[in-house]
Order: C-alpha cells, then sequence, then structure tokens
C-alpha cells in the first residue's frame, strides 16, 4: 500500500487494523519488493525495499524496548545508543586526561560482537520484558 491508498482508506481505521492483527499475532511481514539501481560504471547494486507496514512495525518496537533497555546502560555507554555518537565517546575518553591521568588500554573489539548468537539476545531480552511473544521455528514472532 502506498501513502495515498493508507489515507483514502483512513489512516486511523489502517493504524487500528495493524494494530488488532500484531495483538492478535496475525501480522507477517509481507515481501520485500526487489530494486537495482545503478551505481556507475556498469556496477549495481540490489535493493530490498519494505512495505510500509513493514517499517512502521519494527520501528515501533524498536522505540518502545529501547525505552525499557535504556535504562540499563551505564551514562558512559556510548555505542549504538540514541543521541550518542563518535564525538560522545571521545568526550569521555578525553574526561580522565583532563585531570592528568596518561595510562592507555589497548583493546581490539573489532570482533567483539561476532560470537553473540541471536538467540542468546532474545533470551536476554526476555529476562529484562515480560510477553508471551516468542519466535517460532520458521524465524517469525507468535
Amino acid at each position: 500500500m502506498s501513502f495515498r491508498q493508507i489515507e483514502a482508506c483512513g489512516l486511523q481505521a489502517w493504524r487500528v487494523s495493524l494494530r488488532e492483527e500484531v495483538a492478535s499475532k496475525r501480522y507477517r511481514l509481507d515481501a520485500v519488493r526487489r530494486a537495482t539501481i545503478s551505481k556507475g560504471a556498469g556496477d549495481e547494486s540490489l535493493l530490498g525495499i519494505p512495505t510500509i507496514r513493514d517499517r512502521i512495525v519494527p520501528t515501533a518496537v524498536k522505540l518502545v524496548l529501547e525505552l525499557i533497555v535504556e535504562a540499563d546502560f551505564e551514562d558512559y555507554a556510548n555505542g549504538y545508543r540514541p543521541a550518542c555518537g563518535a564525538v560522545d565517546a571521545v568526550k569521555e575518553v578525553h574526561r580522565p586526561i583532563c585531570p592528568g591521568y596518561s595510562d592507555v588500554g589497548d583493546a581490539d573489539l573489532s570482533k567483539y560482537i561476532d560470537p553473540i548468537r541471536s538467540d542468546d539476545v532474545i533470551k536476554s531480552v526476555a529476562r529484562r520484558i515480560a510477553d508471551s511473544i516468542t519466535r517460532t521455528t520458521d524465524g517469525t514472532w507468535g
């Protein structure tokens, strides 16, 4: 559905219908539209374009989950958090230098999250958030 089609059928009715679909565990992802774009010099890139509803539902879940787990983070943890970035990380490193601390720690974190399994992450989130929704064997949620 396009934005115009959603507006034509009534935005509020569409939102209520989508909410009921999610709440009743009938929500399933739509097929992703494929498009090829030219990158110049004969190179092409394949894009997957999700539907509007398949962009809204994960975004809504992300917003709710962020509010819950954000409270668990230390103030100085800056990676992949809303309103935090590289400048914040640099400031956090610079802060102890100002009073004269000069010891340096070195760590290679480039492969740090590689061994983390998604089912372990899901279990960790499930311990923090009480919800009866579980992941099914076909990869959907229900």
